[in-house]
């Protein structure tokens, strides 16, 4: 009896193990989304595609402000509600831009907001062939102090997008961010 002892636990422990790895395997294997879960089953259909535009003066001296005007413009045939927040539709309020010198990044200086859930204000109505404005200066926060060629990227990135009214404003777990594909710009300081 002593000799079957160990083999009936080295069995039991194979036969353990070998469940304890299906078990893992059945966790990790992703899930298909309920339809709970799906934006649609939320009251918002899938965003539609919006469009980006960025303008800056093409020369400028060495010192001068530096303003960059956004456009967020809506093509579709209805009423859509983009958070203004890591936009220039709110100001210089986060890093959204990606600047360079000649190919060097050139570091954020602004201001980083720390944010509870948003006000339905933050989010800017855009009516169905419409566009959204803003100008910002963004030497305030980035350095062009220094001769060269800056190129200046929107990270494209809209925190949460809404197209039902009634869906405005939406707790920061229930963002749904749409990427919004917005050319860069470029512009050269020279001398002053």
């Amino acid at each position: 009896m002593n000799q079957r002892h160990p083999f009936w636990i080295a069995l039991s422990c194979l036969t353990l193990g070998a469940g304890a790895c299906a078990s893992r395997k059945e966790e990790a294997a992703p899930s298909a989304p309920s339809a709970s879960s799906a934006p649609e089953a939320q009251g918002t259909p899938m965003a539609p595609p919006l469009t980006c535009e960025m303008s800056v003066p093409p020369r400028l001296k060495a010192g001068s402000p530096v303003e960059l005007r956004f456009k967020l413009s809506n093509p579709t045939s209805q009423t859509v509600y983009p958070l203004n927040w890591h936009t220039p539709l709110e100001g210089l309020r986060n890093n959204f831009l990606d600047v360079t010198r000649d190919g060097v990044e050139i570091p954020y200086q602004g201001p980083m907001m720390k944010r509870a859930d948003p006000s339905a204000e933050a989010y800017v109505a855009i009516a169905p062939g419409a566009s959204q404005e803003a100008q910002v200066e963004v030497s305030l926060a980035y350095d062009f102090t220094q001769p060269g060629k800056y190129r200046i990227a929107f990270r494209g990135t809209l925190m949460d997008l809404v197209t039902s009214p009634k869906d405005v404003p939406r707790k920061i777990d229930q963002f749904q961010s749409v990427a919004v594909p917005c050319p860069a710009v470029e512009t050269t300081i020279t001398p002053g």
